[in-house]
């Protein structure tokens, strides 16, 4: 009777994780449905766009000896415009791909800007260059760490990168325990986010649907921390995801923020929410991360607001030094001892001249 009973249970469990995971996967399925949606409402858009900029766009370069063969105008997520051109050089001539960008920035009455990744010329052969509106705030980093004491690997892992939309997203992810397999399960995290982000997603459901990965694995339960920072390029908005994740700080000037509401970590309960923040950033705000690691070392304090008072009284600019002299308080707090692996990531809002 024992083994019959054990048996059916067994076989419960399997069934109610089966049944778990159907409705996990169901669940991203409609994320994904949500996006393509999304997507074919760009498309509507761009055709919205190519009618009333086409034939300037191609009579204005195809005046200065350029052949367009293809172009489509989006506006990405953020709500500004994107151009996409495929052309050629005529006359066997070469035009720099900054000379085309004025013409379009004259057009569109916006200054336009190269995406990194495009060749900076044009000559005999069709090549496709994008522009985007110019965002008004780049972000200075600055990431200082330290591994816990015996151990080779840390645990932490992290991510600084803008996104196109004019997007720049700071993300740090502190996996369960220490060592090689903590290190593994937030890398592994990391890389799934960035692709996430890449494919469109928002960092609300890219955060839920890691939640979901996380729950279906059918090894051993392991969990991980997401701290999640999403600046807008062009308006100076951002927003705060924490799952797990201890407090971050806001400097502007001698006033610190503290942002420390925070959720349990990821991968332990299905349509678990992330908590959220929103905050309006400016020309010399500073965005402070930290990872458990850092934090516990000035939990015995006899004030809440002692690092905040730390972080206050700091007059670096730059954010590397910033980020350096944390560390160093934090590890001077610990009496020199690396008790857990230690993060620290400053951005530096600046305008862009």
């Amino acid at each position: 009777l024992n083994e019959d009973f054990g048996i059916s249970r067994q076989e419960t469990l399997i069934h109610e994780k089966i049944t778990e995971n159907r409705l996990v996967v169901s669940k991203q399925l409609k994320e994904i449905s949500k996006l393509l949606e999304e997507l074919a409402k760009e498309a509507y858009f761009t055709s919205y766009h190519m009618e009333k900029h086409q034939k300037q766009i191609y009579k204005i370069l195809g005046e200065n000896g350029l052949d367009v063969q293809d172009i489509y105008v989006v506006e990405n997520k953020n709500g500004y415009m994107e151009i996409g051109i495929t052309l050629r050089a005529m006359y066997h001539d070469t035009y720099l791909a900054s000379q085309i960008g004025e013409f379009l920035s004259k057009l569109c009455h916006n200054k336009m800007e190269l995406e990194k990744d495009c060749v900076l010329y044009v000559g005999d052969e069709p090549v496709t260059l994008v522009y985007k509106e110019e965002v008004s705030y780049s972000v200075l980093t600055g990431v200082a760490k330290a591994t816990k004491e015996g151990e080779a690997f840390s645990g932490d892992n992290y991510t600084l990168k803008e996104y196109n939309g004019g997007s720049f997203v700071c993300a740090i992810s502190d996996g369960m325990g220490s060592g090689v397999s903590a290190c593994q399960d937030s890398q592994q995290l990391i890389e799934l986010l960035e692709k996430l982000l890449e494919a469109g997603f928002s960092i609300e459901v890219a955060a839920e649907m890691l939640n979901d990965l996380l729950l279906i694995q059918t090894e051993n339960t392991r969990t991980a921390t997401l701290d999640l920072c999403e600046i807008n390029l062009y308006s100076g908005n951002s927003v705060f995801l924490k799952a797990g994740a201890v407090p971050s700080f806001i400097k502007r000037g001698k006033y610190v923020k503290r942002l420390s509401e925070s959720t349990l970590p990821l991968g332990l309960f299905t349509d678990a929410k992330q908590s959220k923040q929103t905050l309006q950033l400016k020309e010399g705000d500073y965005v402070i991360m930290l990872s458990d690691g850092v934090m516990d070392c000035f939990y015995e304090e006899e004030t809440d607001s002692y690092l905040e008072d730390r972080i206050g009284m700091m007059h670096y600019e730059n954010p590397k030094e910033m980020a350096n002299r944390i560390l160093g308080q934090a590890i001077k707090k610990s009496k020199g001892k690396i008790m857990d692996d230690m993060t620290v990531i400053v951005l530096g809002i600046m305008e862009k001249s």
